[in-house]
């Protein structure tokens, strides 16, 4: 019976510190459960949050290029966002080569994927010609861009413009003409960015080139910063009088963010060959119409003369012509030495030769003169001689069509040689008597004749005598 009893409260105490210790857990550990998991749910939440704004920092991709408003040189940035987050801009910053620091603080949304778009730094200073830029931004995210144009410099702009001209006409003149351009910025247009010119950066640059050859190509360069450009390229040929525009290639609009190439490719124009090379050409000789000769001893001297070629392309020519061969030459003389009667010498810059002249390049519209010098003889008798010329280009190349072009001949020019004649003559006297008193001439004959110098002889005595005086004079000269 005492067994039972006993049995009977074991029982009641095992089940009532089973409910006791689930009032327990109920009351204490299922709370701090709940409470932990909730900590560790927050935890997580912030984690998650964090990686997420660094996932978005990381995301964040902004470009950012510096450049100038054209009218007043002050700065404004160009944004591109190129990721998929929008980006706000918090603050800018721009320091010059003088260690200033400028800084404006801003609220500057940026769209994800967004075309360029422009920023006014109103706030800042106009930039100065001798001094250099960096510019910086810092976004909402924490992150900083600086400015590619690193640095800014408007006496040295940091993008090179290539503008090539291909299949350029021959004998024409090519303006390429670079200016800025408007973007539309807002609700409004305006014009960024500027060309170097010397000791100037401003909105417009133009550079022309003449054409020397067919269908040249060449590539012209603009150093410029960031903005939007129009290339116009303007060909112009030679009236007669000016140069009058004939065609007008462009304007073409281009965005400059880094260096770029721009092509015109022009119609091909086939070389053609100068039809008539006789009237294309001109060839003509400068020469005097006499030259003088006296003797010397017992024979007459060598007479030296300098002779002029004057040659011409016309200026509506097809083609330059190349390795030219000048040549002067007697075609009719009278008169002269029979053993040694002229010599011709083609002159450069420095000495005369034998042979032609030869020259590399005679352009259309262009004209010279070469030298030559020319030395007669003459004969020993009283008469007088001449020699006849004649100028011709011997052979010339076509500079495109490689064709032969010539001969070509001047027209015929004779110098005449004059020959001096030495002659003696009483140039004046005086001769007095004493008994009669009489007097025939000059009393001042001696003086005079003294004066005269070296032609002039006094023959006699102390006061009378004969000045007895010698000169040259004019024979005739022989015209053909």
């Amino acid at each position: 019976m005492r067994l039972a009893r006993s049995r009977k409260r074991s029982a009641v105490s095992t089940v009532l510190g089973a409910v006791i210790l689930v009032a327990i857990v109920f009351t204490v550990l299922i709370p701090l459960l709940f409470f932990i998991q909730n900590t560790s749910l927050l935890y997580f939440l912030q984690v998650s949050e964090r990686n997420r704004r660094e996932l978005e920092r990381i995301q964040e991709n902004l470009e950012v290029h510096a450049t100038v408003f054209t009218g007043n040189m002050k700065p404004y940035l160009l944004v591109v966002n190129r990721g998929v987050l929008a980006a706000n801009i918090t603050r800018i910053y721009m320091a010059d080569s003088n260690d200033q620091l400028f800084v404006q603080d801003t609220t500057y949304a940026v769209p994800p994927v967004s075309p360029i778009k422009s920023f006014p730094l109103s706030f800042f200073p106009s930039l100065e010609y001798h001094k250099s830029y960096v510019f910086q931004v810092a976004t909402e995210r924490g992150r900083s861009y600086s400015a590619a144009e690193k640095p800014l410099s408007l006496s040295n702009p940091p993008y090179t413009l290539q503008v090539m001209v291909m299949n350029m006409k021959y004998d024409h003149i090519y303006e390429i003409n670079v200016e800025t351009s408007e973007m539309t910025v807002g609700s409004s247009t305006i014009k960024l960015g500027c060309i170097a010119r010397v000791n100037s950066c401003d909105e417009s640059s133009s550079l022309n080139y003449y054409a020397s050859i067919w269908n040249e190509n060449q590539t012209f360069f603009f150093k410029l910063l960031p903005g939007n450009y129009s290339v116009t390229v303007r060909e112009l040929e030679w009236n007669g009088a000016t140069w009058e525009e004939v065609n007008e290639y462009g304007p073409r609009s281009i965005l400059i963010l880094d260096n770029a190439v721009m092509v015109f490719r022009l119609p091909y124009n086939a070389p053609l060959s100068i039809s008539d090379i006789q009237s294309a050409f001109t060839i003509s000789i400068d020469a005097p119409s006499s030259v003088f000769t006296k003797m010397e001893g017992d024979s007459y001297k060598t007479v030296t003369v300098n002779i002029g070629v004057n040659i011409g392309l016309v200026a509506v020519a097809n083609e330059s012509l190349r390795d030219l061969k000048i040549k002067l030459e007697e075609v009719g003389k009278f008169n002269l030495d029979p053993d040694n009667p002229y010599d011709i010498y083609p002159c450069g810059d420095d000495e005369c030769n034998y042979g032609v002249i030869e020259l590399e390049r005679l352009r259309p519209g262009e004209n010279m003169t070469l030298n030559f010098r020319l030395e007669l003889n003459p004969t020993d008798d009283l008469g007088g001689g001449y020699i006849i010329l004649r100028a011709s280009l011997e052979e010339a190349k076509g500079e495109m069509t490689g064709e032969t072009y010539g001969p070509v001949y001047s027209d015929d020019v004779t110098i005449s040689l004059c020959k001096f004649t030495e002659m003696t003559y009483i140039k004046c006297f005086y001769f007095r008597l004493m008994f009669p008193p009489v007097e025939w001439g000059d009393p001042n004959c001696k003086s005079a004749c003294e004066a005269a110098g070296t032609e002039c002889n006094w023959t006699g005595g102390d006061e009378t005598g004969v000045c007895i005086c010698s000169t040259d004079m004019f024979p005739r000269c022989s015209i053909p």
